[in-house]
């Protein structure tokens, strides 16, 4: 095939790979293609030595998870060692390759999709100047991939529905994991970053606007104003999900108790504790561990 030759449909591939692995082909709805994220396919592969497979010129976006064992994948005439924990975010229009590296199994988890927003999700992953990322292979990006596959094979009328919510998140932690979720922190105003890292390591304190008039010798009005052009929250609302995060983090891997977690994460009472986190979270707090507990 003529590399250089672009947007030429193609789509090759050589089926070596388990039994149990899983391959789900979607038709999507006309509400989904006009106002939702939907899946195109998705699966997860146990992929053996002669696996391999090609795309160019299809009109999605390819998120692939590295779970064990190494591939190599060739994009835009670069080629990238894939190995556990590797995620790349490609823009299936342009050519593509990729089959395991040396013997041993490869198993990935991936998911091919379009939507109404998906290539301004792309571009503003574009801006990390690579296709590759590393996310590790149990943390949220594996989780969103491994949901989504369970909502594709049991399919309901809400599965399309589910599934672009799912990919909103999905797309929304690569941009963080990433780190090009926002402005380039050289671009934030000192003063802006000074409030983070207090609010970032003193989340438990009573971090008040008045507190950051103070401390910052600023107007407490500009403070709010400049705070939230730079980062999306207000100053109130990116403490509280501070807490709620450092929360979460006691819920999974400690066996703290909640009255405990409420006093470590910052909250005077459990009782606002807990509807502050159901609030945010969609759970309670044991709910919440019941879920995610490690």
């Amino acid at each position: 095939m003529d590399h250089d030759k672009i947007h030429t449909l193609t789509k090759n591939y050589t089926k070596d790979w388990s039994e149990d692995s899983i391959w789900i082909i979607n038709t999507p709805s006309e509400l989904a293609r006009e106002a939702f994220f939907y899946v195109q396919e998705i699966g997860m592969f146990q992929c053996f030595s002669n696996y391999y497979t090609e795309h160019e010129g299809i009109a999605s976006f390819l998120v692939m998870l590295t779970l064990a064992g190494e591939s190599s994948y060739r994009y835009q005439n670069n080629i990238y060692r894939l190995r556990p924990g590797d995620l790349f975010f490609v823009d299936c229009m342009e050519y593509h390759s990729l089959r395991p590296h040396g013997s041993a199994r490869w198993d990935m988890i991936w998911i091919q999709f379009n939507g109404i927003v998906a290539q301004s999700y792309y571009q503003q992953f574009l801006r990390q100047k690579t296709p590759v990322i590393h996310v590790g292979t149990m943390e949220r990006v594996y989780h969103y991939l491994a949901e989504l596959i369970q909502i594709n094979q049991e399919r309901s009328i809400y599965s399309e529905l589910i599934s672009s919510k799912l990919i909103t998140e999905l797309l929304t932690e690569i941009l963080i994991q990433s780190g090009v979720a926002y402005p380039v922190k050289n671009s934030i105003p000192e003063y802006i970053q000074e409030a983070i890292k207090e609010i970032d390591t003193h989340f438990k304190d009573n971090l008040s606007l008045d507190y950051f008039a103070e401390t910052l010798t600023i107007s407490k009005f500009h403070f709010l104003k400049e705070f939230k052009k730079y980062t999306g929250f207000t100053p109130n609302n990116y403490l509280r999900m501070t807490r709620i995060n450092h929360a979460k983090k006691l819920l999974r891997c400690t066996n703290m108790n909640v009255y405990e977690i409420a006093e470590s994460a910052g909250f005077q009472t459990v009782g606002y504790f807990i509807n502050t986190f159901k609030k945010i979270v969609g759970m309670t707090p044991l709910q919440f561990r019941q879920k995610h507990s490690l």
